[in-house]
Formats: structure tokens, C-alpha cells, sequence
């Protein structure tokens, strides 16, 4: 009887790149993460994930989302707690809104404010966001400007308006209305006979970009805006 050898001993196969990878995946990136106070009644601010070309400090004002809705906050100091929130949960800020960052003196008044008080942070923040129409972006704005054409007939309500043009123009529509004292029919019945066009205005100044938030100086005394209203 012939006896057959057998080599028992595994294949040696070194293992392909895709197996490597699938047992050693690369260690996935966390997110960049913020807190987020929002003026709710609650004691501290939640965990965001910054979106990536965003860059957002503490005191930029924010839109985030807040279970089915959208809501404005604050990024607040410190760093949110990595292992707090998994990053599956974890939602984007939505908006970074072009308005002046809340100042760190603000931000610590606010804090103490909700310690001396036992209110909860979010409460207290919501009194220096209690306006937050003036955070939107202004509507645009309409103006109108004189033609070359003239109407005829040349009626009084018609010679106000090219009279209150002749010293600036174009006019905002609302201005241009209370200064030569007509009403909204008349400007449109120029602007039909082609005597007027009406233009697009820039924006006016947002409320929130000229805005700052001012406490009372460590001496006790006021700025001179201050002391020019009191």
C-alpha cells in the first residue's frame, strides 16, 4: 500500500488590503464641537457639531436646530464634553448670523446673573435676546428715481414728487411719499407713463450691525451715550 503524505499545515496567504482595513479601520475624525446656550429655560448650553467651513467663537450668535425647530443662541465658553453626545446624534449649527458677537463681560453677567438668582441660564440670556427680529436681515428696500419723460398732464400731486426728486434721487419710496404728500397711486401712475423708475436701494444698516453691548465701566461710571440718556 502506497502511503500519501499530507501536508496539514495552513496556506500561508498574507492577508489582502481590504481585509486589513475592514479589521483596522482608520480611526474616523470627530467633529469639531460647540456649545450652544439658547434662551430656554434651561440651565446649560448644548453640544453642536461645527459644520466644516464654518469657524465659530464664543459669543457668535447662531441658528441651531431645536428639536422641530430653528432656534438663536449663543456659543458659549468652554468646550463641549466629547463622550456627551455621540456623533451620530450630534446636529449641525445651521447659521452663523452677521451681528456683533455677544461680548465676554455679557456673558459672564449673564452667568451671574442665573447663579444669584438660581434662574436658569437660558432664561436670563433670553432677556438680552428678547428682540430677535432685529438679528434678521432687513427687507430690501425700493426706491425711485426720475425719468427723462414728463407726463401730462402736469398735476400739482405730480409736480410735488419731480420736486422732492430734484434735490435727491433716487428716494426711498416711503420717503418720497411723506415728502411730496401724495399716496402710493400717483407714483404708480408715473412710473406706467414711464416718468419714473423705480430702482432697488441697498440694504438699509442692520440694527444688529451697529449694535454694542455696553455694561456700566468697573468705576461706576457711565459712557457718554449713557450719561447723554439719563
Amino acid at each position: 500500500m502506497t502511503s500519501v503524505h499530507r501536508n496539514n499545515r495552513p496556506e500561508n496567504k498574507s492577508p489582502s488590503p481590504d481585509a486589513s482595513i475592514a479589521h483596522n479601520p482608520p480611526p474616523r475624525q470627530r467633529l469639531a464641537q460647540v456649545r450652544v446656550l439658547l434662551p430656554v429655560a434651561v440651565a446649560q448650553a448644548y453640544a453642536y457639531a461645527v459644520p466644516a467651513g464654518m469657524t465659530l467663537a464664543a459669543g457668535d450668535i447662531v441658528r441651531v436646530p431645536l428639536a422641530t425647530r430653528s432656534c438663536t443662541g449663543v456659543v458659549w465658553d468652554g468646550q463641549a464634553e466629547a463622550d456627551a453626545v455621540g456623533e451620530a446624534r450630534l446636529r449641525p449649527v445651521r447659521e452663523r448670523l452677521a451681528v456683533p458677537p455677544l461680548p465676554e463681560a455679557l456673558r459672564r453677567f449673564i452667568d451671574w446673573v442665573a447663579a444669584y438668582t438660581l434662574h436658569p441660564a437660558g432664561a436670563v440670556l433670553r432677556l438680552a435676546l428678547s428682540s430677535p427680529e432685529a438679528l434678521q436681515p432687513p427687507p430690501p428696500r425700493t426706491g425711485y428715481a426720475a425719468a427723462d419723460a414728463r407726463p401730462r398732464p402736469m398735476t400739482q400731486a405730480r409736480r410735488r414728487v419731480f420736486d422732492a426728486l430734484a434735490g435727491q434721487s433716487p428716494l426711498e419710496q416711503g420717503l418720497l411719499l411723506a415728502r411730496a404728500e401724495v399716496g402710493i397711486a400717483v407714483l404708480r401712475g408715473l412710473e406706467r407713463a414711464g416718468a419714473l423708475r423705480r430702482v432697488a436701494l441697498p440694504a438699509a444698516q442692520q440694527p444688529g450691525a451697529a449694535l454694542e453691548f455696553r455694561l456700566v465701566r468697573e468705576n461706576g461710571a457711565l459712557s457718554p451715550e449713557q450719561e447723554s440718556a439719563a
